[in-house]
């Protein structure tokens, strides 16, 4: 019995040895200014394309894109046509709702287990977004993903920022572009993704965000996955007051954003400068996670506030 006992310790011990050694090896940098794409309006339909510069009321939304498995157990487990044809439904998705920004987490680029093609520039060329830009958190062993952008204003300065390592789970992080809205004021646009199994560890990130951030001196809107709920003290909570951001509150039955566990982890935040016009969690079952969408305004304009 002792044997059995000591065999089964040895192989968890093992297997953590494991995990922390692939997790340290997968890092991305720790920071690195990757490049826009441009797709220049390749759909042929340029009346559907409008630019958030002339814009009253701006239309986020924020996914978590789950590798392109949709709800499926892993994506390895998908041929190269299913992970397209679910990243088809994402597309039919952004079409529909037809946002100026699009904030993802768990967005691949080529990589081994999700058909070796970039999900990002999949996405952007196949929407109407003009631009998109990708944070890879995790780089190695064939795999390549993290945070991305996709919007219809150009974006610009992009800063992508990988937190320190937290083996045993994958590093995580956040990816920052500006755009110009309005064509009055200059925004930081944050696409994040904290950890999903500590809460010290996400405390260490959103330190580590409001530290970077809060020297932008810009208004900021910050989009993800934050892994937590808005409750005393929490991740997304103290992030949210340290950088003086704004949620909107939901009632009850339809602020759920992971089905999975029943709980609101999925978020849009944005500082003093903007107000909230609208904001929905979408019903779409396109990944685990629950599409965020919101409308918001510049404070200086008087749509009503509808949340």
């Amino acid at each position: 019995m002792k044997k059995i006992s000591l065999t089964i310790i040895s192989a968890i011990a093992l297997i953590f040895c494991c995990l922390f050694l692939v997790a340290i090896n997968v890092a991305g940098k720790q920071k690195t200014f990757p490049t826009v794409l441009e797709y220049q309006n390749l759909l042929s339909d340029e009346n559907q394309v409008t630019s958030i510069n002339n814009n009253t009321i701006f239309t986020l939304l924020t996914l978590n894109l789950a590798h392109g498995r949709k709800d499926g157990v892993s994506q390895i487990f998908q041929k190269n046509s299913e992970i397209r044809s679910n990243l088809d439904e994402i597309i039919a998705l952004l079409k529909r709702e037809d946002p100026d920004i699009v904030a993802l987490q768990e967005a691949d680029g080529p990589s081994v287990w999700s058909g070796n093609f970039s999900h990002v520039a999949y996405l952007a060329k196949n929407s109407f977004s003009n631009y998109s830009v990708r944070g890879a958190h995790i780089d190695g062993m064939k795999l390549s993903y993290g945070t991305a952008l996709l919007s219809k204003t150009c974006l610009y300065d992009p800063l992508s920022v990988t937190f320190e390592p937290s083996p045993p789970t994958f590093p995580k992080g956040f990816l920052s572009a500006t755009t110009k809205m309005n064509n009055a004021i200059e925004a930081d646009i944050i696409s994040v993704h904290l950890d999903f199994s500590r809460e010290e560890v996400r405390q260490k990130q959103v330190q580590n965000m409001v530290e970077m951030l809060s020297a932008r001196k810009k208004p900021i809107i910050i989009m993800g996955d934050f892994n937590c709920e808005w409750e005393d003290n929490s991740a997304v909570k103290v992030l949210a007051e340290k950088l003086d951001l704004s949620i909107c509150h939901l009632a009850t039955g339809s602020r759920v954003t992971f089905p999975t566990l029943n709980k609101r982890i999925d978020y849009i935040l944005i500082s003093n400068e903007f107000e909230f016009v609208t904001y929905e969690v979408l019903s779409d079952v396109v990944s685990d996670h629950l599409g965020v969408i919101a409308k918001i305004k510049l404070k200086d304009n008087s749509t009503e506030i509808d949340s």
